[in-house]
């Protein structure tokens, strides 16, 4: 059920700025505020390891859409200075990927319990590939799993 809320979300922040997706969505929303007025707020952790131009985009696009976002990533990336996140896990400044990644299962596992998202997604494919392996490593807590399994399956 998580997947297929947080799916529809998504596909609504896809459409590009502008359009009338998100519009739409939140003119659905508002016709139906007294039913949805008691549902718990969506919240999604990004993580970033590589400054891609356009990424903070993906977060402005959730946050029209009633998501409350949040990012982890290094301070000066383009997804970190969006005014759309509503908080900011940093990880430290970093030369390459591999360098990055080694604090991440730290500060996620601090981000679930300071903050606690209903998903963790990824903004890039070094994200990707680190969220994967997380979801597997035997390492992590349960409750860090739980949220990785949606975007390991």
């Amino acid at each position: 059920m998580r997947l297929i809320e947080v799916g529809a979300v998504a596909s609504a922040a896809n459409v590009a700025d502008g359009q009338h997706g998100c519009a739409r969505l939140g003119e659905d929303r508002a016709s139906h505020a007294d039913a949805r007025s008691g549902a718990p707020d969506i919240r999604i952790l990004f993580v970033a390891l590589s400054n891609d131009l356009g990424s903070e985009r993906i977060i402005g696009g959730m946050t029209r859409c009633g998501v409350q976002c949040a990012v982890m990533s290094p301070p000066d990336y383009f997804c970190a200075s969006t005014a759309s996140a509503r908080r900011h896990f940093p990880l430290p400044h970093h030369r390459g990927v591999s360098l990055g990644a080694v604090f991440v299962r730290h500060r996620l596992e601090d981000a679930i319990c300071e903050w606690q998202p209903r998903s963790i997604l990824p903004l890039d494919d070094s994200a990707a590939w680190l969220l994967r392996g997380l979801a597997v490593d035997p390492r992590v807590s349960p409750a860090l799993r739980k949220l990785l399994v949606l975007i390991s399956t």
